[in-house]
């Protein structure tokens, strides 16, 4: 039997080996979503959908993104103040990340995105009241 894939393949290799209709499942970060969901409307093509049940709980692995100015990691003042205002343009954008999936920075942006039609309509938006651990075994 043939592998579905070498086990060698690269980010941007096997992004173009799915858009070439060489995969059948690809798990991805949210930032192709939009990508993703655009080319998912040509005739033919394929969907997003969300992953199936976990344990038979409406649940799914998740990932975070930690965004760190290191102590003295800046040279001078002027550094850290752009450093400082780029991590506060990250932070007041989760709105814009929340639109691909993305967890929100903070309960103002989950509450815009229950009340956005855009949002919560997507086929990739399920929100979840409660993050919590794997069970260390299925119910």
């Amino acid at each position: 039997m043939k592998p579905f894939t070498s086990g060698e393949s690269y980010y941007g290799a096997a992004l173009q080996a799915f858009a070439a209709d060489e995969g059948a499942v690809m798990s991805n970060g949210t930032w192709i979503i939009g990508d993703l969901l655009r080319r998912s409307r040509e005739r033919g093509s394929y969907t997003a959908v969300p992953f199936p049940q976990l344990y038979g709980r409406s649940a799914m692995w998740a990932d975070n993104h930690v965004m760190v100015l290191l102590k003295g990691g800046t040279s001078d003042a002027r550094s850290r103040h752009a450093a400082l205002a780029f991590l506060k343009f990250l932070y007041d954008e989760g709105g814009v990340w929340s639109r691909t999936g993305q967890l929100p920075t903070r309960r103002s942006v989950v509450v815009l995105a229950l009340t956005n039609q855009e949002v919560s309509s997507a086929p990739h938006f399920a929100p979840h009241e409660v993050a919590g651990a794997y069970p260390s075994k299925p119910d």
